[in-house]
């Protein structure tokens, strides 16, 4: 992230399960994965960010383990920044994995 200049970055197959807030040394990152005790680690999605970032985060959700989202002040009170981190399925994936996630995702943004 210093490399590119980068404040926030999302992760998609991070394989990771169950939910919350880990403290690298280059920052925070919260992420969501499985919450099944004992599942297969697949999938999984983070988003990672500054320290200095992170004072600015209104909050976050993990939503799946497909999606999570964020929301950060920026430097006009009235403008928020919200991020949307997923990793979406193939064309390859079963027809049932796509329509699961496109659901959920239109649910949390039907404006989208």
């Amino acid at each position: 992230m210093v490399r590119y200049n980068l404040s926030v970055l999302g992760l998609g197959e991070t394989r990771w399960t169950q939910s919350g807030e880990v403290q690298l040394s280059s920052g925070p990152v919260m992420y969501s994965g499985h919450e099944e005790d004992g599942a297969n680690p697949t999938e999984g999605v983070a988003i990672m960010m500054t320290k200095e970032t992170r004072m600015a985060l209104i909050a976050w959700e993990p939503i799946s383990s497909r999606l999570i989202t964020a929301s950060f002040r920026t430097n006009n009170r009235r403008v928020k920044a919200h991020i949307i981190q997923c990793y979406a399925p193939t064309n390859h994936a079963v027809d049932d994995v796509k329509a699961r996630f496109y659901d959920s995702l239109n649910h949390h943004y039907p404006d989208g």
